[in-house]
């Protein structure tokens, strides 16, 4: 059960630069100050100061600007200070910021003030404490942080010294950048800075002030030392495994460690800058070809430094050779003295620190490793306090008022707070921490509000507002390891905390077939790459069961034997997903084994997500996913870079996943790649065909609460599934596109799931867009063998009863029209690079601008072509309804009738056992001989009641605005009363969510209290 991490960089880049090449001037720019130069700049002077070039320490470059001051002594640079006021038509948020990194040898309690003239008069300035050792940076907004009013046009900095003597060096001075002003972040030396962000990557400082709740006691009793000794332990076998030191590993270690050319001078120690990637953003508006991964590239950011401290850590323990041994603890402990010199230590925040937890996940391991290591060279309580200080430990002390945390805490802050507090000597105050970060972690991982993060009660995992795999397994790394690091003690999380877990991997695992996340649920990854970790399966099983009782949880057990039938393993997965070892899982599957525990089959069933969207249904090996979007859950997230086309991938889509029976499913096998895939013809979706480059998105920073992204929505809150007896269900979705792209299309879309048949129905389909025909897609599958070719050689398009070459069967009522297309063109998603495949598409043609358009076809998954040909005879179903109003259908086989009530029927409903209902809603009706199962949604999430609270423009078209800028985003779900009326006298059990209102011979009224878009059931019996 090892912590999953992201893995570093090859080190192979680094291979390729030397270390005096790097210690060249990154950025050269004439509002950037380097001080390379052997002489001090002419625009620089002073009073009562000493000015020199100094190569003692540096930023950027090999030298520095060294200060020796006088106390009230003045720093004066006159030069166009470069000032940008804020754009004053809000359309550029982005603010200018001064940004200066600053050396102090001998820590003083005191303060520089940093001020910015025009003609001699003070405009505004900002204080600098100078009670650190080593580099510190500064981000200070003009217009936000400063004191005062900055103008355009301030032609001189003032540097003013303290009452005091001292001696400081600056370096990368930049005097003015436009810079993403939601990302600066305060810290010991600027506490003013950005001081209205709640983010939780930036409140480092704010949080650092916070104060325990809990009780400290007078002393450390025996059970709090024996379960402490647990504890430690376990995180240590979490996170390293013994193994034999080989040469070829000390020879790359050595290398790399030599690449930052660390050396001490008069016990001060140098080497190369190190950043984090963030500090890359100063150049953004300076560069013309600006790479936000331009230090990463370059091999000083400080991702690839605190991964080379984990291998120099994990050697020591290895190394059977004590020269080797002594050799790897100089090592670290030099690492220790650079890093820490560079500005890594408590108090420091680096200017603009957000998003760093995925560069310093190794600090936290190398440190606690090396534990010993420190303690003996004297500075154990200084790097507790550096890991308490990034992990923010201290957010653990306060008790939780809601339930849930973000998913990248648990992703990357998690495993450094307990780190930080496993690293401390067992004293009352690290008993104090544990107690505190155990209710942290139960509250964590109970069900949360709304669409706030991080884990859902019908097992949705959240981020960025949405269901989100591709981020969940990264923090199911956190969530999982803390509930087994945590089982059996006194500190074990609650059993609610626990359930809530282990449902989100159970119902990860239902929607996965059989490792990677469906297509239309990758967010800004739709690259079929994303898996879960079978890994966090295993360590939940390890866990024991949510009540205790047990030392192993079956269900776990099963599930993580059925997905090690195969390694999990897979190097062309994507760099953000962990990765766990072959050995380590294996060694896990042989201790169940062993207990008698054997691999569950294939999952079956329906199951919905309401608060993804997403109905799931599953027989055999196959599975359908669907995927719609409302007024509380994005249709597609989009980045510069990153899903430039899949805007259709939530209007509806149907993606079904399946292989030969007893096979592995992949994406592959399920006829989806990239190349040459066609981004309009998303399966199960209604869309405007348009050329790709009309399609892609035009992403924009649409507000503050946001950054350079695309999340649209639709205006309405009817889009969801219901799934009766966890067996067979519907889904139904009011589709309504954004006004920023084709807002005049609308369709009214409908699923309905009876084991192995799948009814699809459209009703209503509409818009304006008369140059582009509109088009629902059946299928749409490459051909990427022989067998595929050779089905489809011949095929031409006629008839109701289609096979495909993956032997799934369309039964299709209307006209359609099927392309071949050997080779079809198309855009990568994430580079919008050319690519070809051969592909497949069968397609409903509404045409151009639509008006009442609608369509009708049913898919069977796993079939053969006689049994299609017998389907198409004598459909297995019938439609009893399709318009604007409802859609319902009616197995025969199964005697279950689906609905789809988009609006408040208007009249009774002349078929089927439903009479009528008083509101929109899904309902489905299976009938047996003198009883009947009657269930019920309302997909309305409800987070908020009335109209959709919209803004328009002049034009009366909806104005793109962010998730995150929306007030009921946390809100709880309300209850929304659905009645229903049936045909017929019956008894009904009451429960607390269904209550019988009247029952006689014609008809019994029934009214559910709906919430959280949750299916509600009830068992009829006739009297």
């Amino acid at each position: 059960m090892k912590l999953n991490f992201l893995n570093s960089r090859l080190m192979g880049l680094l291979t390729l630069l030397c270390s005096a090449s790097l210690s060249a001037q990154i950025v050269k720019h004439d509002r950037l100050l380097s001080f390379e130069e052997p002489q001090v700049p002419a625009f620089i002077s002073g009073t009562q100061s000493g000015f020199a070039i100094s190569s003692a320490h540096y930023k950027d470059g090999k030298h520095s600007l060294q200060w020796t001051f006088e106390p009230n002594a003045v720093l004066s640079v006159k030069k166009d200070l470069k000032f940008e006021a804020v754009d004053p038509t809000g359309k550029d948020l982005y603010l200018s910021a001064f940004i200066v990194w600053v050396y102090n040898e001998v820590p003083q309690d005191k303060t520089i003030e940093f001020q910015f003239l025009k003609q001699g008069r003070i405009c505004t300035s900002f204080p600098f404490g100078i009670n650190f050792k080593g580099w510190r940076a500064a981000w200070v907004c003009y217009e936000r942080d400063m004191q005062g009013t900055p103008q355009v046009g301030m032609d001189e900095l003032r540097v003013v010294a303290p009452d005091v003597k001292g001696e400081l060096f600056i370096d990368h001075l930049i005097t003015a950048s436009k810079v993403d002003a939601r990302q600066q972040t305060a810290d010991v030396q600027v506490p003013f800075v950005n001081a209205g962000t709640n983010n939780h990557w930036l409140v480092i400082y704010k949080h650092s002030l916070l104060k325990p709740d809990i009780e400290l006691l007078p002393a450390v009793g025996s059970s709090q030392e024996q379960e402490m000794a647990v504890l430690e332990q376990r995180f240590r076998e979490l996170i390293y495994t013994p193994s034999k030191l080989s040469d070829k590993e000390v020879a790359t270690i050595r290398k790399a460690y030599d690449f930052y050319g660390i050396t001490y001078q008069n016990g001060k120690v140098s080497g190369l800058p190190i950043f984090m990637v963030r500090a890359a953003e100063a150049y953004e508006r300076m560069m013309p070809n600006w790479n936000q991964h331009m230090l990463s590239d370059l091999g000083v950011e400080m991702r690839n430094y605190f991964d080379l401290m984990r291998k120099v850590a994990v050697a020591y323990h290895n190394a059977a050779d004590p020269n080797v041994k002594a050799e790897m603890k100089q090592k670290f402990l030099s690492m220790y003295d650079h890093i820490t010199d560079q500005g890594v230590a408590y108090g420091s925040c680096w200017g603009n620190i957000h998003h760093y937890g995925y560069s310093v996940r190794n600090l936290y391991l190398s440190y606690f490793l090396m534990k010993d290591v420190l303690r003996e060279a004297g500075q154990l309580n200084a790097a507790e306090s550096t890991l308490r200080w990034y992990a923010i430990t201290n957010e653990v002390y306060p008790k939780p008022l809601v339930n849930g945390i973000d998913i990248d805490t648990f992703n990357t802050q998690t495993t450094g707070r307990i780190a930080s507090i496993l690293m401390m000597e067992n004293t009352p105050e690290k008993w104090q921490y544990l107690q505190s970060f155990s209710r942290w972690i139960d509250f964590g991982c109970r069900p949360a509000l709304g669409l706030a993060g991080s884990f859902k009660k019908d097992g949705a995992t959240f981020h960025h507002r949405n269901n989100y795999p591709a981020y969940a397994v990264g923090g199911l790394d956190g969530a999982t390891n803390m509930i087994y690091l945590l089982h059996g003690t006194s500190l074990a999380v609650s059993p609610l905390a626990h359930q809530t877990v282990k449902e989100v991997l159970l119902t990860m695992r239902f929607f996965c077939n059989k490792y990677h996340f469906p297509l239309s649920m990758s967010g800004r990854h739709p690259d079929g790459k994303g898996k879960l970790i079978p890994m966090q399966y295993g360590t939940m099983a390890m866990a024991g069961t949510p009540d205790g009782k047990s030392d192993i949880d079956a269900d776990m057990a099963a599930a993580y034997l059925r997905l090690l039938t195969e390694s999990s393993a897979d190097a062309e997965a994507p760099e953000y997903m962990p990765k766990a070892s072959k050995a380590e899982e294996q060694r896990v599957v042989k201790q169940l084994l062993a207990k008698g525990y054997q691999a569950e089959s294939d999952p079956e069933g329906n199951k919905t997500l309401g608060y993804g969207c997403v109905s799931v249904h599953r027989r055999n090996n196959w599975s359908a996913v669907v995927r719609g979007h409302s007024r509380y859950l994005w249709a597609a997230e989009h980045y510069l870079g990153a899903n430039l086309y899949g805007r259709y991938l939530a209007h509806g889509s149907l993606f079904i996943y399946t292989a030969s029976p007893g096979a592995t499913v992949t994406p592959a096998t399920s006829g989806l790649q990239q190349e040459g895939f066609d981004w309009n013809r998303i399966p199960g979706v209604t869309s405007i065909h348009l050329p790709l480059e009309q399609l892609q998105a035009k992403v924009y920073n649409v507000d503050n609460f946001s950054g350079m992204e695309e999340m649209l929505y639709s205006d309405e809150a009817f889009a969801g599934g219901l799934s009766q007896q966890a067996t067979n269900g519907n889904f139904g979705m009011k589709l309504h596109e954004h006004d920023k792209y084709n807002g005049s299309h609308r369709a009214r879309k409908s699923f309905h799931f009876f084991d192995g048949t799948i009814v699809c129905l459209g009703s209503d389909i509409e818009n304006t867009n008369t140059d582009f025909p509109t088009e629902t897609t059946i299928f749409q599958l490459a051909v990427s063998d022989k067998a595929g070719h050779d089905h489809w050689k011949n095929k031409q398009g006629s008839g109701k009863a289609w096979m495909d070459h993956l032997n799934t069967g369309y039964y299709v009522l209307g006209q359609v029209k099927f392309e071949k297309n050997f080779p079809q063109h198309s855009k990568m998603q994430n580079t919008g690079k050319d690519t070809q495949g051969d592909w497949v598409s069968l397609v409903v043609d509404h045409g151009k601008a639509p008006k009442g358009a609608s369509y009708e076809y049913a898919i069977l998954p796993q079939t053969t072509q006689t049994e299609m040909n017998a389907f198409a005879k004598k459909p297995t179903y019938k439609v009893i309804r399709q318009d604007r109003d409802a859609h319902i259908v009616k197995s025969i086989a199964k005697k279950t009738t689906s609905y789809v009530l988009f609006e408040t029927p208007r009249a009774v409903f002349t078929e089927g056992p439903l009479l009528k209902a008083d509101t929109s809603c899904l309902v489905m009706i299976k009938e047996e001989p003198s009883k009947m199962v009657l269930t019920v949604s309302q997909p309305d999430l409800a987070l908020y009641r009335g109209a959709s609270d919209e803004a328009f423009d002049e034009n009366g078209k909806r104005i793109e605005r962010s998730i995150y800028s929306r007030p009921w985003i946390d809100n709880d779900s309300g209850e929304i009363p659905v009645t229903i009326t049936i045909k017929g006298k019956w008894n009904v059990e009451e429960t607390p969510t269904c209550r019988v209102i009247s029952s006689d011979k014609k008809q019994t009224v029934l009214t559910f209290i709906c919430r959280d878009a949750a299916s509600f059931e009830a068992t009829l019996v006739r009297k």
